[in-house]
Parts: structure tokens; C-alpha cells; sequence
């Protein structure tokens, strides 16, 4: 959940966030909801959840179990070697939150950062075509009324760039 505060208590020397699962735990409940339901979607959000050290680990862990994997991410911690990790493993898709199409209005709501999740796309891009897969890029915009102007302008740029949708909200 976004900015949770609250932590219970410390687990191998580290806070731990209030009822927040360990790898082991995520992959016990993946393996048992993938045995109950078989195929299913999963977007795995948050926060951010590439700030879980584990996160490649769990990742994985669910497309090897054939769960249809994505991922919901701001694109700050997208580097070369995450984009092509997660091409390798053949994510379902990446979406990236994008709140407007120049760096001013993106910034606006996020603060900092824009040039780190526009590399994320190009990075993206490049390893599924590196890799020969078919890991959707989705552009994540929460319509509001400061970017509200810039919707065509992200869809046309989708468009161009060969990305596989925005998804508005």
C-alpha cells in the first residue's frame, strides 16, 4: 500500500512493514493460488514495488508457475539489467505511471524523476525486442485536471512508440 508508516517489528535486523509477507510466504501463497486456480493475472503494485529486495525473485517465481505476471512501477529503478531480467523471464507486462507527457506536469504530481521513468520505456522497448518477447509496456494516467490537456499527446506518443496501450484512469 502506498506510504504504509506503520511498521510491527524487526525481522533479520530490518523493520518490517505491518502484515507484510516474506519471499518465502509470497512464494508458498503464489504456488498454492496458482495449484487452486491455475492460469491467472496478477499485477503486483504498490507503492513501489521495486523497492523489495526481493522482487526479481518473486517475479519470476510467479511466470514460472505459468501466473500471467505484471508489474505496476513508477520506472525510477528500471535499469538495463532489470528491464532484460524481466524480458528474460517473459513478463506479462510492465506498467508504467505516467502523469503527464512533458517533464513539468509529470513532475507536478511526482515530484522528481521524469528522465528515470521515460529511460524505463526505451529500456523496456529494447530488451523485449533483444529478447524476441512479447512483454506489454502499458502506460499507467490518472486523468486529472492539470494533465488533462496532455492525454492526446500520450496516446499519440504510445502510438508511435509501438507501446501496447494506455490505460486511463
Amino acid at each position: 500500500h502506498c506510504n504504509l508508516p506503520k511498521v510491527d517489528g524487526i525481522e533479520h535486523g530490518t523493520l518490517r512493514r505491518v502484515n507484510e509477507m516474506n519471499t518465502e510466504e509470497w512464494k508458498l501463497h503464489l504456488t498454492r493460488l496458482a495449484e487452486w486456480l491455475g492460469p491467472f493475472k496478477l499485477n503486483i503494485s504498490g507503492g513501489e514495488p521495486f523497492v523489495r529486495k526481493d522482487i526479481m525473485t518473486l517475479l519470476e517465481h510467479a511466470c514460472d508457475l505459468g501466473i500471467l505476471t505484471g508489474v505496476v512501477t513508477n520506472g525510477t529503478f528500471i535499469t538495463d539489467e532489470i528491464a532484460d531480467q524481466l524480458a528474460k523471464m517473459n513478463l506479462f507486462n510492465v506498467n508504467i505511471s505516467l502523469d503527464g507527457f512533458r517533464k513539468e506536469t509529470h513532475l507536478h504530481f511526482r515530484a522528481r524523476h521524469y528522465e528515470k521513468t521515460m529511460q524505463a520505456f526505451e529500456r523496456l522497448d529494447a530488451a523485449r525486442k533483444r529478447h524476441g518477447v512479447d512483454m506489454r509496456i502499458l502506460i499507467k494516467f490518472t486523468l486529472m485536471g492539470y494533465n488533462c490537456r496532455e492525454a492526446i499527446e500520450v496516446l499519440e506518443w504510445a502510438q508511435e512508440k509501438g507501446f501496447d496501450g494506455v490505460m486511463m484512469q
